[in-house]
């Protein structure tokens, strides 16, 4: 951390937090339900992961749309493993996905 007697412009503060946050949160898995699927014309696929109290944006890029056995639909309920993602254009924070599975009765049924 810098020097905590000097006041931080909003990127230097910004900068901060994605480095803290993407360090911390590389490589994790999280599960919940799809809403809002969409993709893009450039092929990326956009939608929220929620559960009943929190939501989180997600992003899968094209490339690894393209490598997906099936696509999240909503509804369904998914583990997804990926990477957490700060763009200080914004200040907002998403979990780029690298891979997806079916979770619940699903993934069950699937089995």
């Amino acid at each position: 951390m810098k020097n905590r007697n000097t006041t931080p412009t909003v990127s230097e503060l910004t900068w901060q937090i994605k480095d803290l946050l993407e360090g911390e949160f590389s490589g994790i898995s999280v599960t919940g339900e799809v809403s809002q699927p969409t993709t893009s014309a450039s092929g990326h696929m956009y939608f929220t992961l929620k559960d009943e109290s929190a939501a989180i944006s997600c992003v899968i890029w094209r490339s690894t749309v393209q490598r997906l056995k099936a696509i999240p639909a909503h509804g369904q309920q998914i583990n997804v493993s990926g990477d957490v993602q700060l763009y200080p254009p914004s200040g907002r924070y998403q979990i780029v996905v690298k891979s997806v599975e079916q979770a619940g009765e699903g993934a069950l049924q699937l089995a």
